[in-house]
């Protein structure tokens, strides 16, 4: 229950105003990303929403290493899918650039793991996790 409402609230309040999906458009992506990241985060307490998070991180790394990667191939000439449209600079947006901050964030709070992202998280992601220390547990065994 808790992932529908939040994953329609943060779609809503993300949604690009091109008429594109939040999937496809840098900066819905990153306001969806970081809406998982800020809102009612007492919620990840609960292992089940601490992996939402992780895959909506995991999604947002990818698409974004995706999506710089094609924008590189193409300014070299390199043949590459068409359909990407996003440009680096769109992922350095001042929102964009927030999202490392957030994660560390709730790992220093200890709300979320290194375990939360798998054995393969992506680069950025393993940057900061292997970097950061949980100083609080806030989600003690009643808060579940």
């Amino acid at each position: 229950k808790t992932s529908r409402v939040l994953a329609e609230t943060c779609e809503a309040s993300s949604r690009p105003k091109t008429g594109t999906s939040v999937w496809n458009d840098a900066e819905a992506l990153s306001k969806f990303a970081n809406c998982y990241l800020t809102t009612n985060v007492e919620r990840l307490c609960s292992g089940a929403q601490r992996k939402v998070l992780a895959d909506v991180l995991a999604f947002y790394y990818a698409n974004r290493s995706y999506s710089i990667k094609q924008a590189e191939e193409a300014g070299r000439g390199e043949r590459h899918f068409e359909g990407v449209k996003a440009k680096p600079a769109d992922w350095a947006t001042p929102l964009a650039k927030s999202i490392p901050g957030g994660l560390r964030k709730l790992v220093v709070q200890g709300y979320m793991t290194r375990d939360d992202f798998g054995w393969f998280p992506e680069e950025e992601l393993k940057a900061i996790l292997n970097t950061t220390t949980a100083e609080g547990a806030p989600c003690t065994a009643g808060k579940t």
